[in-house]
């Protein structure tokens, strides 16, 4: 840059240079809090059906247990023990029901008809069949459970992954951020240099001095 160049032309292009910059600046910035704000939520989601998933699962299992013992249960007791085992399946329902309501309809269809199944085939577990027709309904509903603990684990893996790639788009944009607010400091000391400012205010000739410090540090 010639040094005919006058302080208003080198003043101009400083400004231009400053608001592109800072354009870009406060794309990243917006960018980064949007990345972190969408990890945030994602993995209280995460935490939620895996909280919902391990209570229904537990419950679940218990229903069924109670159901295989039921007949071995006295018969003063009896009343206790279907209401404590209905109270089990009421609660299973109601984390099913949490964890469809999380879930994508389209998506995630598969998983919440093997979730529709899994209640129905607990449900039917009856407790007055025969030893040989409980057990067979005892072990059906334990087969799709075991399924649906399989189908929970691959739900929560693939949302991790999609929360790592969010925090590695996290770091790239905050990386970026930082590296365009270095350009722009050292884009403004140079400009300031080179308009040759100690010409018209005596007194900061080490300006040029200052802005290759400032740069090194940068």
């Amino acid at each position: 840059m010639s040094a005919e160049i006058s302080v208003a032309t080198i003043g101009a292009i400083a400004a231009i240079t400053a608001a592109i910059i800072g354009l870009f600046v406060a794309i990243a910035t917006a960018k980064i809090a949007k990345e972190q704000k969408v990890s945030e939520f994602r993995q209280i989601w995460i935490n939620d059906l895996r909280s919902d998933m391990a209570l229904a699962l537990k419950n679940a299992y218990k229903c069924c247990y109670m159901r295989q013992e039921h007949r071995n249960v006295p018969f003063e007791k009896q009343d206790e023990f279907i209401n404590s085992m209905n109270e089990y399946y009421t609660e299973f329902e109601l984390r099913i029901m949490l964890t469809k309501l999380k879930l994508n309809p389209t998506k995630d269809k598969e998983f919440i008809e093997l979730a529709e199944q899994s209640l129905v085939k607990v449900h039917q577990i009856n407790v007055y069949s025969t030893p040989e027709v409980l057990k067979q309904q005892y072990n059906a509903a334990n087969e799709v459970l075991k399924s649906l603990e399989s189908g929970t684990h691959l739900i929560l893996k693939n949302e991790w992954e999609r929360v790592k790639r969010g925090e590695t788009r996290f770091l790239i944009y905050l990386t970026t951020s930082e590296a365009l607010g270095g350009l722009f400091i050292i884009a403004f000391y140079v400009l300031l240099a080179l308009v040759k400012f100690p010409n018209y205010f005596p007194g900061i000739e080490n300006l040029a001095a200052t802005a290759e410090s400032l740069r090194s540090i940068i």
